[in-house]
């Protein structure tokens, strides 16, 4: 680091850093989708010439990967967080979400989808302040903090209608009604997986789907 301070211009160091992120983002988003194959998708840029993603091609090369590179990823997302690299600081939590909340890196999942959230905020990128808050208020859910999960739910529901994204709204709804049914409001809960399971008909989700009539049931019993 420090011979390419004195030896690299900042254009260099930058393009450095970025084809770095690159090979961290595209690998974890596709280790992502082999982990939960109902992980909502992201239309990520195409990776810096000279990037070469690793080839991960099933779920225990994915968990030993982020296994392997978390320490790494991590700092990843502190070294994106800040201009110009917002666009990872808020993908790469996005990308990570499955590891964490399948081995239950719940602190380490909520710190990173705040950086995600306030990176793509400072963007100005409602898709991605969708995504990152409903995210957020996922982890926020599974370690309890409710009212904040209702918040950031809320905020999310808003920006997923306002985009016209019937996915993003019905994955905001299930979480809405995970949290009634915690908090023992079975009828609201209900409310929120029927709105959701009708969205996800409407665009003929089937998987998703089929994991909303689960959510139905439970409501009902």
């Amino acid at each position: 680091a420090d011979q390419s301070r004195d030896t690299d211009s900042e254009f260099d160091r930058e393009a450095a850093i970025g084809r770095t992120l690159d090979h961290y983002l595209h690998t974890a988003g596709r280790a992502a989708l082999l982990l939960r194959s109902l992980h909502e998708p992201l239309a990520l840029t195409p990776p810096r010439p000279g990037v070469v993603p690793e080839q991960l091609t099933d779920s225990t090369q994915a968990l030993e990967w982020f296994g392997a590179e978390l320490p790494v990823l991590l700092s990843a997302i502190a070294l994106a967080d800040g201009r110009p690299f917002d666009a990872y600081a808020w993908q790469l939590p996005w990308a990570m979400m499955p590891f964490l909340r399948k081995r239950g890196h719940w602190q380490e999942w909520f710190v990173a989808q705040r950086t995600a959230l306030a990176a793509a905020t400072r963007l100005g990128d409602v898709a991605g302040q969708a995504v990152s808050g409903r995210l957020l208020a996922d982890a926020c859910n599974d370690l309890g903090h409710s009212e904040q999960a209702l918040a950031c739910y809320m905020a999310s529901l808003e920006l997923y209608r306002r985009l016209g994204d019937r996915r993003g709204e019905a994955k905001t709804l299930q979480g809405l009604g995970i949290l009634a049914s915690r908090q023992a409001r079975y009828a609201d809960a209900l409310s929120y997986d029927d709105q959701a399971l009708a969205l996800y008909r409407a665009v003929g989700l089937k998987a998703e789907e089929a994991v909303t009539l689960y959510g139905i049931g439970w409501d009902h019993g």
